[in-house]
C-alpha cells in the first residue's frame, strides 16, 4: 500500500508512459506551446495490461476551453509525425476531442486536452486499487470480460470501460464484509482541504469538488477474506440478482455497505428503465445515460452466463471460454443514403488507403431511405488495416463528412434487425507501380512552390501508406511556412528536401 500516485507502478507500464509523454511535451515544446502532458486511465492506476492504450491530456497553462483548446489539439496532430508518431486518427467532433496516434514503440495513444475530471477520477481508482491487490485484479477481470463479450462502446448501446471499473469498485463497497471503504466520504468526514475542479464539459463554467482520503496506508486493512475467484462470482450475482437497476445507481460517491442510492435524487436526470451510474466527481454525468434496452439486457444476460460458468467451472472455465472469443475489426459510419452512394464509399475507402486484403461493407439499402440517416458497417480481415481506414475520420464526400469509429458485431445485428442492408465484398485497390509513386512524391517536393502543392503531395504519401516521403514532406510544409507563406513569387527558389533528409527521414522508417 501507499500513496496512489507511483507506489505501485509496474517498471514496464512506467516506461511506456514516460516516452509518451516525453515525446508530447517535445512536440508542445517545438510548437511553443506552453503546458504539461499528464497521463491518466489504466496505465495510471494499475488496471493496464498489455494492449491497454496510453491516455494523456495536454494541460496549457492557460485556460483554455472550445474552439481553443481544439485548435491547439489540431497543432499537435500536425506535429506529432515529427516525434515519430503514425497512423493519426482525428476525432474533433466528439464532446471531447482527442486524436489517436501510434507511439514508435507501438502503443496506442489517446490524446485530449485539458481533462481535468479524467486526472482525478484516475487517482481515484489508482487509490482504490492501493488499498488491496484483489481490487485490481476483480477490476482486470471485468474489465477483460467485458471486452471479450464485444461490451464495451457507448456508441453501440453498452457501457464505457470506467463504467465497468466503478461498476466493480461499488460491488466491492457493498460485498460482506466490504472490501472498500468509501474514500470520498472519509475525506469529507476528516476535514480534508478541498480540491476544486473546474470544468466546461456540459458548456458552462462548473466547479466539482474531487477530494478523496489518499493516505490509504492509514486506513485498517478489510475483514473480507474471500478470494479473487469469489469476488468475481459476487460481482456478476449482485448484478444479476441483487441490485435494483429500476430505482438505485451505482454512486461510488454515496456508497455505504447498508443504504442503497436512489437514483432519482441525484442530480443528473433518471427514469425507471434507464440505467444509472454516476461519475464521482462530475455530479451530471450518467455514464450508463447512453445504455440502451438491448445493451442492458445483453449486459446482463452474459453476466448471467459468466456467473454460470463460474459456478460450474471455477475461473478456469471463464478464462477458457473468454480467450475462445475472437477479435472483430469493425468500423461503422453513420450515413446519409441520399448525399451518399455506396460506389461513392467503396471508391473513397479504397483509393484513398493502402489496404491488402478485401473487406465486407454492409450499406443501408435503398429501402431504408424513409430513414435518411443509417449506419454503414466494415469488417476487416485484420487490426491494421481497421486502423488505416479509421484515419479517415471526418473525410468528406461530397458535402458529407464521414464520422467512422469501431463498433461490435452486436451493433450490426441490431440494424439488420431494424433494417435492409446490402452486403458486398469489396477487393483493395491494386497498386502496379509503388515505387513510382513514391518517386513522384519526392519529385513533386523538389518542384513544389507552395504550401497546397506540398500538402497534396503529403496526401498522395499518406494514402499509399509511403512513411518516410510523408515525413518529408512534412519537413517540407515547415519550410514553407517558416518562410512566412509567402506568395510563390517570393518563393521561386525555396529549400528543398535534400539527399540528407531523405536519408534521415528514410532511417527513421526502416
Amino acid at each position: 500500500m501507499g500513496r496512489w500516485d507511483r507506489r505501485n507502478f509496474g517498471k514496464a507500464h512506467d516506461s511506456i508512459v514516460t516516452n509518451v509523454v516525453e515525446r508530447i511535451q517535445a512536440a508542445a515544446k517545438h510548437l511553443g506551446i506552453d503546458g504539461d502532458v499528464v497521463p491518466f486511465g489504466s496505465h495510471t492506476n494499475t488496471l493496464c495490461n498489455a494492449n491497454s492504450d496510453c491516455d494523456v491530456t495536454f494541460v496549457p497553462r492557460e485556460d483554455v476551453w472550445g474552439e481553443a483548446a481544439l485548435h491547439i489539439l489540431k497543432l499537435i496532430a500536425q506535429e506529432l509525425p515529427s516525434h515519430g508518431f503514425k497512423s493519426i486518427i482525428h476525432i474533433f467532433q466528439a464532446s471531447i476531442p482527442i486524436i489517436k496516434a501510434i507511439d514508435p514503440g507501438g502503443v496506442e495513444v489517446d490524446l485530449c486536452i485539458g481533462n481535468h475530471l479524467g486526472i482525478h477520477n484516475s487517482r481515484l481508482v489508482a487509490a482504490y486499487c492501493q488499498l488491496d491487490r484483489r481490487v485490481g485484479e476483480v477490476c482486470r477481470l471485468v474489465k477483460q470480460w467485458a471486452k471479450s463479450e464485444e461490451l464495451v462502446s457507448i456508441s453501440d448501446g453498452h457501457l464505457t470501460s470506467y463504467a465497468y471499473t466503478l461498476l466493480t469498485l461499488y460491488f466491492l463497497m457493498k460485498s460482506s464484509p466490504p472490501l472498500l471503504p468509501n474514500l470520498q466520504d472519509l475525506a469529507f468526514g476528516s476535514g480534508h482541504d478541498s480540491v476544486a475542479v473546474v470544468d466546461r464539459k456540459w458548456g458552462q463554467k462548473m466547479t466539482w469538488e474531487c477530494k478523496f482520503w489518499e493516505d490509504v496506508e492509514l486506513l485498517p486493512k478489510s475483514l473480507n477474506v474471500d478470494s479473487s475467484e469469489k469476488l468475481l462470482r459476487g460481482f456478476f450475482r449482485f448484478y444479476t440478482e441483487e441490485f435494483d437497476w429500476s430505482t438505485h445507481a451505482v454512486c461510488v460517491r454515496l456508497a455505504t455497505p447498508k443504504q442503497d442510492v436512489s437514483k432519482f435524487n441525484l442530480a443528473a436526470p433518471a427514469t425507471k428503465e434507464g440505467w444509472f451510474i454516476e461519475d464521482p466527481f462530475d455530479l451530471r454525468h450518467n455514464l450508463a445515460s447512453n445504455c440502451i434496452k438491448e445493451g442492458r439486457q445483453r449486459i446482463l444476460a452474459r453476466m448471467a452466463e459468466a456467473l454460470r460458468l463460474l459456478e460450474e467451472g471455477g475461473l478456469q472455465a471463464f478464462h477458457s471460454y473468454r480467450s475462445s472469443k475472437k477479435s472483430k475489426f469493425m468500423l461503422k459510419c453513420r450515413i446519409h443514403v441520399e448525399k451518399v452512394s455506396v460506389e461513392d464509399f467503396k471508391s473513397t475507402i479504397t483509393t484513398s488507403t493502402n489496404l491488402k486484403d478485401a473487406f465486407d461493407l454492409h450499406f443501408p439499402s435503398s429501402a431504408t431511405r424513409n430513414k435518411e440517416v443509417a449506419d454503414a458497417f466494415i469488417i476487416f480481415k485484420s487490426k491494421e488495416s481497421q486502423r488505416q481506414v479509421h484515419e479517415l475520420n471526418e473525410r468528406m464526400i461530397g458535402e458529407w463528412q464521414l464520422r467512422l469509429m469501431p463498433c461490435s458485431t452486436w451493433a450490426l445485428q441490431d440494424a439488420l434487425a431494424a433494417g435492409e442492408y446490402q452486403h458486398l465484398e469489396v477487393a483493395p485497390k491494386i497498386s502496379t507501380k509503388p515505387e513510382n509513386v513514391a518517386d513522384q512524391v519526392r519529385n513533386g517536393y523538389r518542384s513544389a512552390t507552395s504550401i497546397a502543392e506540398v500538402k497534396q503531395l503529403i496526401e498522395l504519401a499518406r494514402s499509399n501508406d509511403l512513411k518516410y516521403e510523408e515525413q518529408l514532406g512534412l519537413k517540407r510544409l515547415k519550410q514553407l511556412e517558416s518562410s512566412g507563406q509567402a506568395p510563390s513569387s517570393a518563393l521561386a527558389t525555396p529549400a528543398k528536401p535534400t539527399s540528407e533528409d531523405e536519408a534521415e527521414s528514410r532511417a527513421a522508417y526502416q
